[in-house]
Formats: C-alpha cells, sequence, structure tokens
C-alpha cells in the first residue's frame, strides 16, 4: 500500500475506542454523531477557534491583530450558534474573557517563537516496536495546533491548546498526568512529518534533515497551553418565593417596612431582584480572572524521552490491534463505566438504553468523512 492508501487512525478515534468500543463503532464504524454537540463543548471548540486566530496573525506579523481575529471568530460562531437548541450567552462571554485573557498574558512572549505553521494536518507511520517497521495497513494521522520554532531553545516545538474545568495551579494532579497522555507523543511524531515535508529555509540543496541537524533535532518538546473554564455563571434574581426583606434598622427604614414590607430597598443585600446583564457579568468574570491568573491560565512545557516515546509506541500498536480485532470480528462491547464520564450521559446513551433510534434524524447525522477533522 501506499501512504495515500492506509488506513489513517487519529488520537480522538484511539481515545474514542479505548473510552468505549460502542461508542467507537457507532462513531467511526457507523459514521453517525450527534446532529448538535452538547452545550458543554461549545466552550471548547470556540477556544480553539479563536486561539487559531490568534497564532495565524502572529505567523503573519501581525501580533497587533491577534486578539481582534479571535474575537471576531467568536462572534462569527455566536451569530451561528445563536439559533442552535442550548444556546447560552454566557458560554461565548466565557470565551471572551479567556482569550482577552490569554493574550495579556502571553502576547508578551511571542517574540521567542517563531510560527512554522498552524491547524496543520500530518500523517506518521504507526511503527510496530518490535520490529521498528511501519505497518501496512494504518498510519496514524492528526492535525497540529501549533508548530513553532523556539528561539529561545533552539528547537522546534508543538503547542498544544485545551481548555479545562480541573486545577490548572502548579503541581497540581493536571500536570503530572501529562507524562501518560498518548495525544502529546503523537504530537511528537507528527511534528516530525511536517518538518520533512515542509521547507523551512536554509541554503540551496539543504534537505529538511540538514536543517534538522542545524536546528539540533527533531521535534524535543510540547507546550502545553491550557485556558481553564470558569465556573461562575450569570447572577440571576431571588425567585420571588424565596426574597428575604429587612425588618428595618433604623426609624426611618422601619416606618417603610411597615407600610410595604417588600419595598425594593429593603431585600437582603445577597439577594437579587434582576438578573445580572451580560455586561456585568463579563466585567465581573474578567476581574475574578485577572486576580486568579494561575488557576486559569496555564502552560507547561512536556518532553518525551526515548524510553517514554516507546512506551507509548507499545501503547498505541495494541491498542489499533485490538481495534482491528474488533473490526474483523464485527464486535464492540459496551462499556458502563464510561455512560456518564464527563458528568453528563454520553451521546449514545438513548441508544444504548433502548430509547432511541440511530436513524433519529433529529438526534444524529451521519459523517462526511470517518475523521472529519482531517477532511
Amino acid at each position: 500500500m501506499t501512504t495515500a492508501e492506509l488506513e489513517t487512525k487519529t488520537v480522538s478515534e484511539l481515545t474514542s475506542f479505548r473510552t468505549c468500543p460502542r461508542m467507537h463503532s457507532i462513531a467511526y464504524v457507523l459514521g453517525i454523531v450527534p446532529l448538535v454537540d452538547a452545550p458543554p463543548l461549545w466552550y471548547g471548540t470556540l477556544i480553539h477557534k479563536g486561539l487559531e486566530e490568534w497564532w495565524l496573525a502572529w505567523g503573519e506579523g501581525n501580533g497587533e491583530d491577534a486578539l481582534p481575529r479571535a474575537l471576531d471568530a467568536l462572534s462569527e460562531a455566536e451569530a451561528q450558534d445563536a439559533k442552535k437548541e442550548g444556546f447560552d450567552a454566557a458560554i461565548y462571554a466565557k470565551a471572551r474573557v479567556m482569550l482577552r485573557a490569554y493574550d495579556a498574558r502571553w502576547s508578551g512572549d511571542m517574540d521567542r517563537f517563531e510560527v512554522v505553521a498552524v491547524e496543520a494536518k500530518f500523517s506518521a507511520p504507526l511503527i510496530n516496536p518490535e520490529t521498528g517497521r511501519a505497518s501496512r495497513t494504518y498510519q496514524l494521522g492528526g492535525k497540529l495546533d501549533v508548530l513553532v520554532f523556539d528561539r529561545k531553545r533552539e528547537r522546534f516545538t508543538v503547542v498544544e491548546h485545551k481548555t479545562s474545568s480541573e486545577d490548572l495551579e502548579p503541581g497540581s494532579a493536571y500536570w503530572a498526568k501529562l507524562r501518560m497522555d498518548p495525544q502529546i507523543s503523537t504530537y511528537f511524531h507528527g511534528g516530525d512529518a511536517i518538518l520533512y515535508e515542509t521547507e523551512l529555509g536554509g541554503e540551496a540543496g539543504d534537505t529538511i534533515d540538514d536543517l534538522l541537524d542545524d536546528y539540533g533535532g527533531k521535534i524535543k518538546a510540547c507546550l502545553y497551553d491550557v485556558l481553564g473554564k470558569p465556573a461562575k455563571e450569570p447572577k440571576l434574581a431571588t425567585p420571588e418565593e424565596n426574597r428575604r426583606y429587612r425588618k428595618g434598622k433604623d426609624k426611618a427604614e422601619k416606618a417603610l417596612a411597615a407600610a410595604d414590607p417588600t419595598h425594593p430597598s429593603l431585600l437582603d443585600a445577597r439577594q437579587r431582584l434582576e438578573d445580572e446583564t451580560l455586561g456585568d457579568y463579563e466585567a465581573r468574570l474578567t476581574e475574578h480572572v485577572a486576580e486568579n491568573p494561575e488557576r486559569y491560565l496555564g502552560r507547561a512545557e512536556v518532553v518525551r524521552l526515548g524510553d517514554e516515546l516507546e512506551e507509548f509506541d507499545f501503547d498505541v500498536w495494541q491498542s489499533v490491534k485490538t481495534l482491528h480485532e474488533g473490526l474483523r470480528l464485527g464486535r464492540f462491547p459496551r462499556n458502563p463505566a464510561a455512560c456518564f464520564k464527563w458528568g453528563r450521559p454520553c451521546a449514545y446513551w438513548d441508544v444504548c438504553t433502548g430509547s432511541a433510534q440511530l436513524d433519529d434524524e433529529l438526534k444524529f447525522r451521519r459523517k462526511t468523512a470517518t475523521n472529519e477533522e482531517l477532511a
């Protein structure tokens, strides 16, 4: 088989298979996915769209346009999503606040980086770690958020964007578990593949190998860039039946309370008569994030040693072998432990429990490609 004929396996597909083989079979074998993503997933999608434009602007040498372009991308998405079921304007406010905070914190560090590629697709061989030979059936594929040359460290680096509700403080478990994250290891291979296929400069006649040698070798690090998801929500008016009013602290207030015990000025200070406006909410959230930068903006450099990459190669090779066996047998067992893995029902919960069908066009659609993100 030529490279073009190999079947591509992405990190997303392998993660789906490890989480629940049945979920994987519906999404990647049958190619059926939810018609609309669950609202909790919108935040991550918005941040990703904004950061794509932010890094593209810097790559084009227009850093001053980075934030406006990122915010414009959010505005376009909001206009498109406004009619979707579950639309929540607060999600877009959170994304705007976090993109402004990201720009404020990291734009001053951009002289350090030369942007090589943004949203770059890659294909890399799937290596059998026992033989060192590439699979003749499958290859690894995916898309890098950003590939940069780090002038400070004099090496190429992959930049990966993530959003998370977990604790991002230095030393938290979030950063420790990155040592085992297979996605990062995949991106090391993907970054190498892009570098070998892309001319990056140098004297006439230089090969990619020469350039890599000049710059100190292949991909050696991943800059893991994480934006927290603020948990604070807009303040809502206190339901009328739950409102508490003061009896009055002084003579004037007591007189008012006697005449009108539910006068607005007597409402308990911790309660509200009206919902917080979106503008006030965004301003309050901006102040909160600015006061807690370590809580919401995390960045760490992740490296992979030789033995760590080898262990990853074994992990992914074994995962693909197990997946291949499922395809051969046409059997994909359910994993009930994953039904509420993210604190909400799996997208196929109703199907697995018998209360919905995959041919319900109000719930599901057929994908245009196995890996739509690469199409």
